[in-house]
């Protein structure tokens, strides 16, 4: 078996390979073939690639792909050829075509309540108030003991349910260790602002009734369904409401939440570590979220395209009301692919990200590198970029140059300028919003464990997506964060 494995090497490496040229020039051709579609794993387990058993350093390897991706079929028809060379790279630029960056709706003031309003208008809200209303009348628990600290329920309106969300977001502010403290006339830890908005029976019974779609026409498997009607809405007015600048970024989110659910996740890297993980758009420039994935297992709901495999479709997904119109996007190595950095190019986007070296297309390093050295390959639109700082870092990009440049920090021994790849500058500048974002996130979890599982994911996500929006207008970056604002200015 090996020796048919070696010279079937041989022969890949005689049909893709030209001699002459890389003799020449240091080039190498890949043509991109489709390896067997894998079976779905936990999209969380983003294990360094593994090592391939291919040993001979004359013969470039085919990549692996890592467990966590869903790849290409061999039955696919698409198959990519380029040319790695070594040459002088000029990036093709597109130009940005958004004049009018920045919120784009009329607006009556400039207070947290009116930026609240764009996305819970009164039309959302009353969406929320019939379904609440139609949950308890439909619920087997709907008769309360007269003993109960319960009120009977009447039905609620606008003004209580403002009211209602409004004490919710308060409550991220002064975290304690029960609902009901809340609402306690002890003198140590009494709050009595949470009495004079609402009283806590009330409260309780409107957290214990809240609901957003009807289950009497869910359907099966649709894990979402509950949440549905809230979740295209915003994201409907996220899009409407505000215009990206040029540079966005691709990043996970975790949404903490240690209750029941089907879908939740344990990432040990995030802060909260279990919860519900969202694939984030965010606008570099603000932080402002513009659209969101949530992760549902098999699920998950995305435009599947086979050629770009599970990572590829994500992105495109978010990206696809914001294709040719020149912006640049930015993402960590799960996502990147020389295949999707092509089709991205196709439609007028710029990408850059890191990357990792088993991806299929990508171009063999085999010079060992010394701190600060840098190595290249690039095709006509892609740009690969070997690095070794700490360790070797490896950059894809279409809109960068394989050029140095000044960080604007000094070696602390040799007083030096410290120099790196343009493409790295650019990276860490704007791969941050998702991470700012985040850490908003983490200020905002009220209640890590319900009775009803469901119900506390759809709680939990909705006042994610109703507290954390950011704005930059006249100079100022306004936080929307529970009923108050923050100045960045």
């Amino acid at each position: 078996m090996t020796a048919v494995r070696e010279k079937n090497i041989i022969e890949f490496n005689e049909i893709f390979t030209n001699p002459e040229s890389q003799s020449e020039s240091d080039t190498e051709t890949d043509c991109e073939s489709d390896i067997g579609e894998n079976s779905e794993s936990n999209t969380d387990t983003l294990d360094e690639p593994e090592t391939s058993e291919y040993s001979d350093p004359n013969v470039e390897s085919p990549p692996e792909v890592s467990d966590d991706e869903d790849v290409p079929s061999s039955c696919s028809s698409i198959c990519t050829s380029r040319l790695w060379t070594k040459s002088n790279f000029k990036p093709k630029l597109f130009q940005f075509q958004n004049n009018d960056c920045g919120i784009v709706c009329d607006l009556n003031g400039e207070s947290p309540l009116d930026f609240f309003k764009l996305f819970f208008d009164e039309k959302l809200i009353h969406i929320i108030i019939d379904e609440t209303n139609k949950f308890q009348v439909n619920s087997s628990d709907k008769h309360i003991s007269s003993s109960s600290h319960q009120a009977k329920w009447i039905p609620t309106d606008f003004e209580e349910m403002y009211l209602f969300l409004a004490t919710f977001m308060l409550m991220a502010h002064m975290k304690k260790f029960r609902i009901k403290d809340y609402w306690s006339t002890d003198p140590l830890i009494a709050t009595p602002i949470f009495g004079d908005i609402m009283p806590r029976g009330r409260f309780l019974l409107l957290l214990k009734f809240l609901h957003f779609n009807d289950n009497t026409y869910q359907p099966e498997g649709d894990r979402s369904y509950k949440i549905k009607p809230v979740v295209q809405d915003l994201k409907q007015k996220f899009r409407r409401v505000f215009v990206p600048y040029q540079n966005l970024c691709i990043d996970e989110s975790l949404v903490l939440h240690k209750g029941r659910l089907s879908f939740k996740q344990y990432i040990p890297s995030k802060r909260s570590r279990f919860g519900i993980k969202l694939f984030v758009l965010c606008d570099c420039h603000t932080g402002y979220i513009l659209d969101f994935v949530i992760y549902m297992g098999s699920a998950t709901e995305i435009h599947h395209r086979k050629e770009l495999g599970i990572p590829g479709s994500i992105v495109m997904t978010l990206m696809q009301p914001y294709l040719q119109k020149g912006h640049n996007l930015f993402m960590d190595n799960w996502y990147s692919s020389p295949i999707l950095f092509e089709e991205l190019h196709a439609n007028s986007t710029g990408a850059c990200g890191t990357v990792r070296q088993n991806r299929l297309g990508m171009p063999h390093f085999t010079d060992t590198l010394q701190k600060g050295g840098t190595d290249y390959r690039n095709t006509n639109i892609l740009l690969v970029i070997k690095w070794f700082d700490k360790r070797e870092v490896t950059i894809l990009s279409t809109i960068h140059e394989a050029k140095m440049m000044n960080t604007g920090k000094v070696h602390w021994k040799t007083n030096e300028q410290i120099q790196k790849p343009a493409s790295v500058i650019a990276y860490n500048t704007n791969m941050g919003s998702v991470d700012r974002s985040s850490m908003q996130i983490s200020c905002v979890n009220v209640f890590e464990r319900q009775q009803n599982g469901t119900r506390n994911f759809s709680s939990i996500l909705w006042i994610y997506l109703c507290s954390i929006r950011s704005f930059y207008t006249n100079r100022r970056l306004i936080i929307i964060f529970g009923c108050m604002n923050f100045d960045y200015s």
